[in-house]
């Protein structure tokens, strides 16, 4: 019984082809203070343009445990402010989206 082994190469002409890259259109990180949170915390970042965005908290099993926010942001410097109200103590994840894709995430702790 012999064994034999066969190589494969492939040639890829056109990177692109199949994929399409947007932009991220949040500039820079997020910035979500104070971190722990005790009771009120806050989301800053800037976007390139008037953009309609989803601020969601995620659990650590991935579930979403709140929409914090579903509207526009505005072109450069948003902030939000938000009331940690009834969470429970833990790490979450804030993530900003759009309808279309996840523009960035962040982990945040809850006191």
């Amino acid at each position: 019984n012999y064994h034999v082994f066969d190589s494969w190469i492939a040639e890829v002409n056109n990177p692109s082809l199949g994929f399409s890259q947007t932009p991220n259109p949040i500039q820079n990180k997020i910035n979500v203070y104070p971190i722990p949170v005790f009771d009120m915390f806050n989301v800053k970042f800037s976007i390139e343009n008037k953009t309609k965005i989803q601020i969601e908290l995620i659990d650590t099993n991935g579930k979403l445990v709140k929409v914090l926010y579903s509207d526009a942001a505005k072109k450069g410097q948003n902030m939000f402010s938000f009331n940690k109200g009834v969470l429970k103590s833990g790490v979450y994840f804030l993530t900003i989206k759009t309808d279309s894709n996840i523009l960035k995430t962040e982990k945040i702790i809850i006191e």
